[in-house]
């Protein structure tokens, strides 16, 4: 085919990387097989006999079988073998639980799918999801792109801190808002959010407390939050569920506010909004249902209670 398309052995040799006698040698080898001339040379060229362009012809039709066989083998495989994958960031371990139970809670119910659990900042999440690298992903904010669609499955308030266990407010009762001025805040950990300590420290003010940031950041989370905070840096916000987290840690103290909760922290399910797949929308069906597991477990806890819901785009919540 080569040869026919280039009209020359010459150059059909250097686009197959051959030496033109090896090439010459096969296409009479093929025509000694056939009987037939393939081919006819002359000074102006090479040129296809009528029995070679049926030889081209029949040649190309049956590559051409080849490809969609391969394709449809390769379709074959991927539809016996679909997989999801998911992005979720660094966070509270009660937060990486609810991660956990999604995927596991999806595979009982999809136990054919492979499941692809990577580490993504919440950044990085947004576009990751545009470019198809990942189906999926758990994010503490919704990007501001409307191409990304997202639920709310699960949010807590920001109504506890770690407080070092050497300073006065660790044994003071009750303890409020106000009276954590007197000790600097240490910045969530970028993994979170960007913009995440941007809002927190906002809804603070609007409660009276415009907390000194610590002049040290958090680069991880739990082993440097509490090294810091036993040190005195500075006190670390926290939600409820994150106790166990820190239960018996040294020279740390976990308290809760006397205030009513001044924000909250959520935890958004992403994906693209032209990818409403089947896996998608089980995916999302799993979340819902540890929600609604977790739900009625902290209306056991606390009768009162209320999560607020949320959804982005409400195709996919029926």
């Amino acid at each position: 085919m080569a040869v026919a398309e280039e009209g020359s052995f010459t150059r059909a040799a250097t686009r197959l990387h051959l030496v033109q006698q090896a090439l010459s040698q096969q296409i009479a080898d093929l025509e000694r097989e056939l009987g037939v001339r393939l081919f006819e040379r002359s000074a102006r060229g090479t040129r296809l006999t009528p029995a070679g362009v049926v030889f081209v012809e029949e040649a190309r039709a049956m590559l051409a079988h080849v490809e969609r066989t391969i394709g449809r083998v390769r379709s074959g495989a991927a539809a016996a073998h679909p997989a999801l994958r998911v992005a979720a960031g660094r966070s509270f371990h009660s937060v990486h639980q609810i991660v956990a139970d999604t995927i596991g809670q999806y595979h009982a119910v999809e136990p054919a799918v492979e499941v692809d659990l990577v580490e993504l900042p919440t950044p990085a999440q947004a576009e990751a999801l545009l470019k198809g690298h990942v189906d999926v992903a758990f994010a503490h904010s919704l990007p501001e792109t409307a191409e990304v669609a997202g639920e709310l499955v699960w949010q807590e308030p920001w109504n506890a801190v770690l407080l070092p266990a050497h300073h006065r407010l660790a044994r003071q009762q009750p303890l409020w808002l106000r009276d954590l001025a007197e000790l600097p805040m240490l910045a969530l950990p970028g993994e979170l959010d960007p913009a995440l300590t941007e809002r927190v420290v906002a809804a603070l003010a609007d409660r009276g407390l415009t907390p000194t940031i610590a002049p040290v950041h958090l680069a991880g989370f739990a082993e440097l939050a509490v090294k810091w905070v036993a040190d005195g840096l500075g006190w670390c916000l926290m939600v409820p569920s994150a106790r166990d987290e820190f239960r018996g840690a040294s020279g740390v103290v976990f308290r809760c506010f006397a205030d009513e909760p001044f924000s909250r922290l959520g935890l958004w399910m992403l994906w693209r909004r032209d990818d409403p797949s089947l896996l998608v929308q089980r995916f999302l069906a799993a979340a819902r249902a540890v929600r609604q597991v977790r739900d009625a477990e902290s209306r056991l806890v606390s009768p009162g209670g209320d999560v607020e819901a949320a959804v982005r785009d409400p195709r996919l919540s029926r």
